[in-house]
């Protein structure tokens, strides 16, 4: 089913495509097109417009803007669109009808503002804003980006006699801001308590003068969610000096506002208008398949393998990537980040065991990351410094996705990362609480985790004791409000023991009823159609985009919950938990599987996809990776790993639950392991 809620968005889209189609917004509200356009191309308009409908038709979720039903009207969508194809000719024309001419004159309900960007190759080379709602706003704002593009240094390089034809090489982006909304807000936390990042747009008056940032500029800048920088800005624009917002306010006199837009894009010149929601097409409930997951996969593992260093020095992996400013920072990852990478590669290799060649590269890749790792170059810091980048080392090492085989090179590299370890295996009590103390509430979970691997990897007597104190251990010493760091890492011993050796009658790490507990507490967490009410309206659309992600760093009843790229290490641990027979019965099994297929769901509108690459200068750089958030677009190496464990988990416990049914409706079978302990489980050699 598509995510609840967008059903509304979808007919507004519909009735809109078919209000173009039919010509009744053309031939009602204003003159979109010139009369030369008209009856020169009625056919061309109408095709447009056909492809338009189908566009809208496909997109299906993909909602103009949040309104509802107590929120001031938002500009018509239909003569948006209408505009939208306006603009769209008279950028391939190069020219904007003269003021006083009928064609200019374009009549939008409800706007009262434009924001208009030209693109090309993902850059932006023009810009044009009106702040006016009368009916030459698109004019205006056309003719500014145009004026804008002239000077561009492209522009410069290219003969005049070619500069007419520019214009229908260029991507066009349109905002069109609706009422403004004014703040009782005095201070810039005040403002930021009632604004919602990507979505609403800031504005700022003084007397007559007006100034806007539209939230497609606030992305644009990677700041959308920035208040000062965003009051800064808008105080540069009316040529006031930086103050706070309450100096602004008492002693220059100015009024803050927040404003809704409709924002329309195209991927190609020639393609017609999206609507995005907070810059994004919407992800559905419906689109979250097994086969869908896998190439959610794919596509960030290519992300981090692509991201190797080619060059002759073992850099490993380039750093977290902005591909608004086509910047990598730092320039290489951080060690722990690249090996966590590394885990995750080697993970996902070990799910593509029928694909010879995509396992055969991800394992080449991992091997790489660790190998330069281990050799530490001027100027880099030594990752087996760190004791988590030591247990993220050891535990790609020897955990059964193993990168490379047990060389010299290799021993010797398992046995540098174990030297910080070894001291927990012989701690116990106060002493092993107070080792853990020192290190962050995550590490002491990748301490118990790696320690288990080396543990079933070991020649020594097969002993889980450390493994089982550690992992217990990480949870006793980390407050309850901090341990799904610990969690995430620890779980895997337990989930180990229960796949495992739970016969032996030994103490799980965790009891059943801390487990569900925690599960619970997850869910309650989780952002559903439910949470809708908490932004102060049933019919407010904001959520959507966050949809399956988990609050986090919020109050879960807070009126504005805002899951980030953080949700990745919930959504691998809920995986293992929908993996955990013990734990997922037949009577909650269902509603976790449905709650995990709701999480990937947010971790896939966090992804870059083609759909999303359309304002990006090198959109192959970004394919593939994991947003902080849903209105940022910068590419932390740790979340796009971190993500790939989670999606390479669920789709283990998928084909689990598949096996289980399958062995339910053949009891022959039913004696055989479930396939993912068969896979998953480290083993002795």
């Amino acid at each position: 089913m598509p995510m609840p809620g967008t059903d509304i968005q979808h007919k507004q889209l519909l009735r809109a495509g078919v209000s173009v189609l039919l010509g009744r917004t053309l031939r009602r509200r204003f003159r979109m097109m010139s009369q030369r356009h008209i009856a020169g191309g009625a056919a061309g308009t109408r095709a447009v417009c056909c492809t338009l409908l189908i566009t809208v038709l496909l997109a299906g979720t993909i909602p103009a803007s949040a309104q509802s039903s107590h929120a001031p009207a938002q500009p018509d969508l239909g003569a948006s669109v209408g505009a939208f194809l306006t603009a769209r000719q008279w950028i391939n024309d190069f020219a904007v009808p003269p003021t006083d001419h009928d064609d200019a004159n374009i009549a939008i309900e409800n706007a009262h503002g434009i924001y208009i960007a030209l693109r090309h190759n993902g850059r932006v080379v023009g810009t044009g804003i009106d702040t006016t709602s009368d009916a030459l706003s698109l004019r205006k704002a056309t003719g500014r980006a145009l004026s804008e593009l002239l000077g561009d240094e492209s522009m410069r390089n290219t003969p005049e006699t070619l500069r007419n034809t520019v214009g229908a090489k260029l991507n066009l982006e349109l905002e069109i801001a609706g009422p403004l909304r004014p703040m009782i807000a005095r201070t810039a936390e005040h403002v930021a308590q009632h604004y919602e990042p990507g979505l609403d747009g800031l504005a700022m008056r003084r007397g007559e003068a007006l100034a806007m940032l539209f939230p497609a500029q606030m992305r644009r800048s990677g700041n959308a969610d920035n208040i000062d920088a965003a009051i800064a800005r808008l105080a540069a624009m009316l040529k006031l000096k930086p103050a706070p917002l309450d100096e602004l306010i008492n002693q220059r006199k100015v009024s803050v506002y927040r404003f809704r837009t409709v924002h329309l894009v195209q991927d190609q010149p020639e393609a017609s208008p999206t609507a995005t929601h907070r810059g994004l097409r919407l992800v559905s409930t419906a689109e979250v398949t097994r086969e869908s997951i896998r190439q959610f996969a794919d596509a960030a593992a290519a992300h981090l393998i692509n991201k190797l260093w080619t060059g002759d020095e073992p850099l490993g992996l380039l750093g977290d990537y902005d591909p608004l400013r086509d910047d990598y920072q730092p320039m290489f990852a951080t060690p722990r980040d690249q090996a966590l990478a590394a885990v995750a590669i080697a993970k996902y290799a070990n799910i593509n065991s029928w694909d010879y060649d995509v396992a055969s590269a991800a394992h080449k890749a991992a091997h790489k990351i660790i190998l330069d790792l281990s050799e530490v170059t001027d100027g880099e810091h030594d990752p087996f410094e760190d004791i988590a980048t030591c247990a993220l080392i050891l535990a790609g090492l020897v955990s059964p996705e193993r990168m490379m085989p047990f060389d010299r090179t290799t021993t010797n590299i398992m046995n540098r990362a174990l030297v910080p370890l070894q001291i927990f295996k012989t701690l116990e009590g106060e002493q092993l609480h107070d080792a853990l103390s020192d290190v962050t509430p995550t590490t002491r979970g990748m301490i118990a985790y790696a320690l288990l691997q080396q543990e079933a990897r070991s020649d020594d007597t097969f002993d889980w004791t450390a493994s089982q104190r550690v992992a217990r251990a990480s949870l006793e010493t980390t407050d309850e409000s901090a341990r799904l760091g610990p969690m995430t890492w620890a779980y895997q011993v337990h989930y180990f023991f229960q796949s495992n050796i739970r016969s032996r009658g030994e103490q799980p790490v965790l009891s059943l009823e801390e487990l569900t507990r925690m599960r619970l507490a997850l869910w309650h967490r989780q952002i559903k159609h439910a949470h809708a009410p908490r932004f102060n309206d049933p019919d407010n659309t904001d959520w959507l985009d966050l949809t399956g992600g988990f609050a986090l760093d919020a109050n879960p009843n807070a009126a504005r919950v805002r899951p980030n790229a953080q949700s990745a290490r919930v959504v691998a641990l809920l995986a293992l938990m929908l993996n955990d027979d013990v734990l997922s019965t037949d009577a909650t099994r269902g509603i976790a599987q449905k709650n995990q297929l709701l999480a990937m769901r947010y971790l896939m509108q966090l992804q870059i996809t083609e759909a999303d690459a359309w304002g990006f200068r090198n959109p192959d750089r970004a394919l593939g990776g994991i947003r902080s958030n849903t209105w940022s677009a910068e590419l932390a190496t740790a979340a796009t790993a971190m993500a790939l464990i989670a999606a390479v988990d669920t789709l283990r416990a998928i084909e689990s639950l598949q096996t289980r049914k399958q062995q339910r409706a053949a009891p022959e079978n039913s004696q055989q392991p479930p396939a993912n302990v068969r896979e998953q489980a480290p083993t002795r050699d």
